[in-house]
């Protein structure tokens, strides 16, 4: 059992530092626009031991995309955002603080942290960020690796939103899909980060 203790929101504070890179991600091919960004945690003016639970967004005009957070438990995130637009808005909310996440009755705090605008950042080498091109039909909705390609949304010409992944459109799946799914990518998930938590409170 976590023992969780809870803490004022007003004894926090974020900053950040942001760069740009090409990197490769499953959902979206080799040499993807990233934005990096570098969050550090204080609490009462000292840098936390991590345990917050963040949600961050890269939206354009024709595409949606979550970043990846990473806790380091120093008081220390690495996220990064891809980017498919040259005219991104990202947002950051804290929802939870201290490991709260895991305990019952705790309501998220959805507490906005960052938000900007980033535009007309240098392209990667043999890499478009116009969205106009048509992408395929994945064959096989069950070879989606979930975990591996998380995916991203993307608006087509009709103005209806589709998630893509690996640059081919996901057909809906089933809702018996769809619940194996979720049952499996969640195992993985709160097996490491329960991990991780128990071994940075103690």
């Amino acid at each position: 059992m976590i023992s969780v203790h809870f803490y004022s929101i007003a004894d926090y504070k974020w900053s950040k530092e942001t760069s740009f890179c090409c990197d490769s991600v499953p959902q979206t091919g080799p040499q993807t626009h990233i934005l990096l960004i570098q969050i550090h945690e204080k609490y009462r003016n000292s840098p936390s031991k991590g345990g917050s639970s963040f949600t961050f967004i890269a939206k354009g005009v024709n595409t949606i995309d979550f970043c990846r957070v990473q806790d380091h438990f120093n008081g220390n995130y690495s996220v990064k955002c891809p980017l498919h637009e040259n005219h991104i808005e990202i947002t950051g909310k804290v929802n939870f603080v201290a490991f709260a996440a895991f305990s019952s009755g705790v309501k998220p705090l959805h507490k906005t942290v960052l938000n900007f605008e980033i535009r007309d950042f240098a392209p990667c080498p043999n890499k478009q960020l116009s969205m106009e091109k048509k992408f395929p039909q994945c064959k096989d909705w069950s070879a989606v690796d979930a975990v591996s390609s998380p995916g991203w949304w993307y608006k087509i010409a009709t103005g209806t939103w589709s998630w893509y992944t690996g640059q081919c459109a996901i057909p809906k799946p089933s809702p018996i899909e769809t619940a194996t799914c979720f049952n499996s990518t969640s195992r993985v998930f709160f097996s490491t980060i329960l991990t991780k938590s128990k071994q940075a409170l103690l």
